[in-house]
């Protein structure tokens, strides 16, 4: 069956994107225990990928280092999709400044059709994918895999553009629909101030995107201007699955009570925030209705003109994670695996216990809201078939149109080469058409004027030989006479 795609983007780092992605990933895996669930990091640093392996503890670059020299990686990935049959086991991914496009040439096939051929396994998640509970002891489900980023520190696929960030997203798809059983694929984004190849790959390859943000003036023009830059994306891409107003300081008396339709779980504690989020959120409601198509809420038909609909049904608080959240960037356990009581060691020897905490169990709380919120999403969209479709149509057309611009650049190339060769045949003719030497006047009235042409009659040599090689004898014997009369000349 269709896998299920999710993103996160926005065009600022630290907005809490791959921290958001790490605990919804987890408690999704230990849920849904029958489901694959399957982590993207599209990043550079890879800062997803050290959370699942391990958070901040020392080993865990070493181990992120080694999955990648084993060929586990987003990066070889990429290059495997898109030009397979050049990647044996232990090749290097792409690096910038070597598009992909130059690795296959000649018109070779791509995608699924050539890794298909080059007998690569298609099971990505096999091939590509750790499994996070062999390396990370803190997160114990056995459902749970990460293809890693991070170990050069540079973007994957960063050297491609244009018609192959289509193909990648294309075969990546269908790499990812190919997969046996039921999967739920979550997808990491860098920070960027404008979409990296790799980010727009993923936001091509989602059903939806989520955007995380503090509400705040200048978070918010950054948030509107990256669903604005999604929306230009052509054939469309991932629809917004939903906004969420991230570390947001809970009000501590009212943590059982909610806030709709924001938040089942807590309420702001600063009434200037709430205020914020009341005013973004109408605006989020002002574009979702200029743009239906581009919102999941906004297109489901039971939410259809309601605004308290779409902002319950895509719009959500996610309150500071405090000190549950620092232990789990520490050491790399989630929410849904830690334990109230116990006590955590990191690897410089320091301890921490949360105690009878209740923090964990709300923020736990608020991670499962996003999941079900998530969920309700993916249930409006349904199928992905008509956007796959556009995508299918889009490639085929600017493949055609490069097959054209391909054709006319050949042609002028030639025409080119035509007129240069016309204009070197004249020198020739110069030299064919000069008397011949019964017919020259006597020595001593031309050595000077002779000597004056030599230049010419070399060039003219010259050309004879570049256009006529069988000529070289005769263009040898009329460079010694020139030289002969420079030599007399003087």
């Amino acid at each position: 069956m269709p896998a299920r795609s999710v993103a996160f983007a926005n065009l600022r780092g630290g907005c809490g994107k791959s921290t958001i992605l790490f605990q919804l990933a987890s408690d999704f895996a230990k849920a849904h225990a029958s489901t694959g669930v399957l982590v993207v990091d599209c990043t550079a640093f890879g800062d997803v990928s050290r959370l699942l392996l391990g958070g901040r503890q020392q080993h865990v670059k070493e181990a992120v280092a080694a999955q990648h020299a084993d060929g586990r990686s987003t990066a070889h990935l990429l290059s495997a999709l898109l030009a397979p049959e050049t990647l044996p086991a232990s090749a290097a991914p792409l690096t910038p400044g070597r598009p992909a496009a130059a690795a296959v040439a000649g018109g070779a096939p791509r995608g699924a059709a050539s890794w298909a051929a080059s007998g690569l396994d298609l099971n990505i998640a096999k091939r590509f994918g750790v499994p996070v509970s062999e390396v990370n002891s803190g997160i114990p489900m056995a459902n749970l895999l990460l293809i890693p980023s991070g170990a050069t520190k540079q973007q994957p696929c960063s050297g491609v553009g244009g018609l192959d960030i289509l193909r990648l997203a294309r075969s990546l798809r269908a790499r990812l629909d190919a997969l046996p059983g039921d999967w739920q694929i979550f997808l990491d984004t860098d920070g960027d101030l404008t979409f990296s190849p790799a980010t727009e790959v993923a936001l091509r390859t989602a059903d939806l995107c989520y955007i995380p943000y503090q509400p705040t003036e200048s978070d918010h023009d950054r948030a509107t201007e990256a669903v604005s830059r999604l929306q230009r994306l052509q054939p469309p891409a991932a629809k917004v699955g939903g906004i969420v107003y991230n570390m947001v300081a809970p009000e501590p008396r009212s943590a059982s009570e909610g806030w709709g339709p924001y938040s089942a779980s807590f309420r702001p504690h600063e009434v200037a925030v709430r205020r914020m989020v009341d005013d973004f959120s109408a605006d989020w409601w002002g574009r979702a209705q200029a743009a239906p198509a581009s919102f999941a809420a906004a297109s489901a038909a039971d939410v259809q003109g309601e605004q308290q609909g779409f902002i319950q049904g895509s719009v959500m608080l996610m309150q500071d994670f405090g000190k549950p959240g620092n232990l789990a960037a520490e050491l790399g356990i989630p929410f849904c695996s830690m334990e109230a009581g116990k006590q955590y060691s990191s690897g410089a020897g320091h301890t921490e216990s949360l105690g009878a905490s209740k923090k964990l169990a709300a923020v736990e709380a608020n991670v499962q809201e996003l999941r079900l919120l998530v969920e309700e999403a993916q249930a409006w969209l349904g199928a992905t078939s008509a956007a796959s479709a556009a995508l299918d149509s889009q490639i085929d057309f600017l493949e055609a149109q490069q097959q054209a611009e391909d054709a006319a650049l050949l042609q002028q190339a030639q025409q080119q080469a035509q007129q240069q060769a016309q204009e070197e045949q004249q020198p020739v003719l110069a030299v064919e058409g000069h008397p011949a030497p019964e017919q020259q006047p006597e020595h001593g009235s031309t050595v000077r004027s002779a000597g004056g042409s030599a230049a010419a009659m070399a060039l003219a040599a010259a050309a004879l030989v570049a256009v006529a090689p069988a000529a070289a004898p005769a263009a040898a014997l009329a460079a010694a006479v020139i030289a002969g009369r420079q030599w007399l000349s003087k």
